[in-house]
């Protein structure tokens, strides 16, 4: 009997073993299966001191999640040195479908200097200086952050990833960002490939389709 016993709690333990390597192969993190309670609190807490409170978060579908990006943008309003100003995206913005956002922003209180900003793991970077020379028109360059919600990169992946669909490719890069030269906003990707063809895609200011045409 007490062989018995001694081979049971080995099987046990084998087969958690086994279950363990299944989840590790499979990608299944703590992340991945954060629960909704977990992410009220860490809203709750954000709420409450009006910073961005860093939360774990699942490592796909940023960009189809709205309210995530909603978050993002509340969030990168809110800090210190921006709360309650114009904010002006210089340059660019580039949104990763792993909750990953990295801009260059107009410096607030000195229009001649542009700061740069990383927002990971639910939370944004403290702003880092950008060298700039003395051909840099920052004025020229800039776009109101109300003219570029963070909501309309979703509707910029979404259409990527129907195209793709589309012309049957099997690119699963969802990922994109926005140009702000000359004070205007220009979305990219600007070509879509499956193993066949290839294709131009155009995107309005405020992330809706323009144009989709095969080269």
């Amino acid at each position: 009997m007490t062989v018995f016993y001694a081979m049971l709690v080995l099987f046990n333990g084998c087969d958690s073993f086994v279950k363990t390597i299944e989840e590790t192969k499979s990608g299944a993190t703590r992340n991945e299966n954060i629960t909704s309670g977990e992410k009220s609190n860490a809203l709750n807490a954000e709420s409450q001191n009006g910073h961005s409170a860093p939360i774990d978060t699942p490592n796909h579908g940023f960009l189809m999640d709205t309210s995530a990006l909603l978050r993002a943008e509340k969030a990168l309003r809110n800090r210190p040195e921006l709360r309650g100003k114009e904010v002006f995206i210089y340059m660019s913005i580039h949104f990763y479908d792993d909750y990953r956002i990295y801009l260059k922003i107009q410096n607030p209180d000195n229009p001649e200097y542009v700061d740069s900003y990383h927002y990971d793991k639910g939370g944004w970077s403290d702003p880092k200086p950008v060298v700039l020379s003395k051909r840099d028109i920052v004025s020229k360059n800039i776009v109101n952050i109300n003219e570029l919600p963070f909501q309309n990169a979703h509707r910029v992946s979404r259409i990527i990833q129907d195209k793709l669909i589309e012309i049957e490719s099997k690119s699963k890069d969802y990922n994109v960002y926005a140009i702000t030269s000359n004070n205007k906003i220009s979305w990219y990707p600007r070509s879509l490939t499956s193993d066949r063809s290839r294709y131009t895609i155009e995107f309005n200011a405020d992330g809706s389709l323009k144009s989709f045409d095969q080269d």
